[in-house]
């Protein structure tokens, strides 16, 4: 005999909807759903339907009956909903088939909610509130539980729209996101398991763990190779994005993670971008991992310029472009990164929106992503500092040859944009040629200091000359010298040497950098040497500087 579980409205007389001589019906009661109109708003039917029922219909039977509603307000498809409970939650009725009923058309109750798909679905059936159909399909029908991949087919066939009470999908992209990267990342904090506990009873997330279960993952360690200080700026930092992170580069000895703890909800976006540029400014650090939605004010349809991040974004680039800044979202779409692209944006790290996800290792290579990320970051340690001496060169204009003041600082506009994109060789280069050309200038217009090859000053009474060193670890340099003076030929060296020496008198000590600099000039356009670091490149701003604050 076909065991029949009957799940009925409680408090409700319903007329027999089967044959009971040929079935054994089991019946539960629905719950009413009851309370204090206040409270209307924190009364969650998933929590409800999570605690109060699905425990008491661990009932033994063959077949589900219950109705497509099953409170007083039919549109709350309530009946429907717990169906999906029962296919995403681990439980014994789990896979077995239901028959839906209702005296309400089927085409109108599939315009009426999304949730109406799963009739359709193998192992459902859809009855009207008449004995003789349902005994038809309890008679006639194949009621077996379903399979692997019907089950399988069903999941991949559904689409369930987030909880109604956050504000778009912005919230449950960071939560999902938390919970798959702080899965992998092993990470057990207080915040992570009060956001699991929150979340385990939604039929949302439910569907979300299903459809995109954990999978081994290898490497939970990811050490990030060189130094620096990174800093997080999301709204919902203390949802647990804080303590991923930190777990995240706590393999890293040498990044400091730090996390902006703003208050942001509430806060409008101006304001809030004023104190994230203020605060960023005093930390100084070298990776900026910034959300695009910080507010409420973010949400909706609204021009992505119009977002917190992209405001925040564009004045820290205006301050100094030296920063680097990480876009952490879930939106792919590609206007939004073009226009971030546009006014400064690094990167990216995308948020592991479940509509986004294109594969189960999603999650760990955002990981693998952010590692590549912070290297690139880290390793650009110097930029700001770059950028600064920049600003300060261009801003020196008393040089009285209006022709360098502009060649100058149209190549020190090249020069860091090629700092920027992490081509300090050719940013060396250029930067060099701007010296190498105030030299050229000086050394033609003024012989009586640059005389035939033979380098002689005469100031206050006194003769200098400059005498040639070799320096087989650094490169040949000139020193002044009283001595007799060597020949040279009107080269680089020389030129650049003399100019230092004579007109903004220096002494032997800047010229033995001088000479450094020009091996290295030699190195990197002949050898291919690598520079890495950024104390040359401040050493030639410094020059040029120096060029362009002289009135000569």
């Amino acid at each position: 005999m076909i065991k029949v579980l009957n799940i009925t409205p409680e408090n409700t007389s319903m007329r027999r909807l089967f044959n009971g001589e040929f079935f054994h019906e089991q019946k539960y009661s629905f719950p009413s759903i009851s309370f204090d109109p206040s409270e209307a708003s924190r009364f969650n039917i998933d929590l409800f339907i999570s605690t109060k029922v699905l425990p008491n219909i661990e009932i033994d039977c063959d077949v589900i009956l219950m109705p497509v509603s099953l409170t007083d307000n039919f549109l709350e498809v309530v009946g429907l909903r717990l169906a999906y409970h029962l296919r995403f939650t681990t439980h014994v009725n789990q896979f077995k088939p239901i028959i839906f009923i209702s005296d309400v058309k089927l085409t109108d109750v599939l315009q009426i909610t999304e949730l109406a798909s799963i009739i359709y679905s193998n192992g459902c059936y859809f009855s009207d509130v008449n004995p003789e159909s349902i005994d038809d399909i309890l008679k006639n029908r194949i009621l077996t539980e379903i399979n692997k991949k019907s089950f399988d087919h069903f999941l991949r066939n559904t689409t369930l729209n987030p909880p109604a009470n956050y504000i778009s999908s912005h919230s449950v992209s960071n939560e999902w996101s938390i919970t798959k990267w702080a899965e992998i990342l092993n990470v057990n904090s207080e915040a992570i398991s009060d956001l699991k506990e929150e979340n385990k009873n939604l039929l949302y997330f439910k569907f979300l763990e299903k459809k995109f279960p954990p999978i081994p993952v290898k490497n939970t360690k990811f050490l990030c190779a060189g130094s620096g200080t990174v800093l997080l700026v999301d709204d919902e930092w203390d949802k647990g994005w804080s303590q991923v992170l930190e777990k995240f580069y706590s393999h890293s000895p040498s990044i400091t993670f730090q996390t902006l703890k703003l208050t942001f909800k509430d806060q409008g976006s101006d304001e809030i971008t004023k104190l994230t540029v203020e605060e960023i400014k005093k930390i100084n650090p070298d990776l900026i991992i910034l959300d695009l939605r910080l507010t409420d004010q973010d949400f909706g349809e609204i021009p992505t310029n119009s977002t917190t991040g992209y405001k925040i974004l564009k004045e820290i680039k205006e301050f100094n472009p030296g920063f680097d800044v990480v876009i952490f979202s879930a939106t792919n779409k590609l206007w939004s990164l073009m226009e971030l692209q546009k006014i400064g944006a690094n990167g990216f790290i995308f948020k592991e929106s479940p509509e986004n996800v294109i594969d189960d290792d999603y999650a760990s290579k955002g990981l693998s992503k952010l590692k590549e990320l912070t290297e690139s970051s880290v390793k650009k340690y110097g930029n700001k500092s770059l950028w600064d001496k920049v600003q300060i060169a261009k801003s020196s204009n008393l040089a009285i040859d209006a022709d360098f003041l502009r060649y100058s600082s149209s190549f020190m506009d090249i020069a860091w944009n090629l700092i920027n994109s992490e081509n300090r060789n050719y940013a060396f280069l250029t930067l060099f040629q701007i010296v190498e050309t105030f030299a050229n200038d000086r050394y033609s217009q003024n012989d009586t200091v640059l005389r035939s090859g033979v380098s002689t000053r005469v100031y206050d009474g006194h003769t200098s000359k400059l005498k040639l060193v070799q320096d087989f670890n650094n490169g040949p340099y000139l020193l002044i010298r009283d001595d007799i003076p060597s020949k040279h030929d009107p080269k680089a060296l020389f030129k650049i040497s003399a100019v230092c020496a004579f007109i903004f008198q220096k002494d032997n000590s800047y010229l033995k950098k001088i000479g450094v600099l020009v091996q290295l000039r030699n190195k990197v356009a002949h050898d291919g040497v690598k520079i890495s670091g950024i104390k040359e490149l401040s050493q030639l701003l410094d020059i040029i500087n120096l060029m362009r604050s002289n009135a000569v």
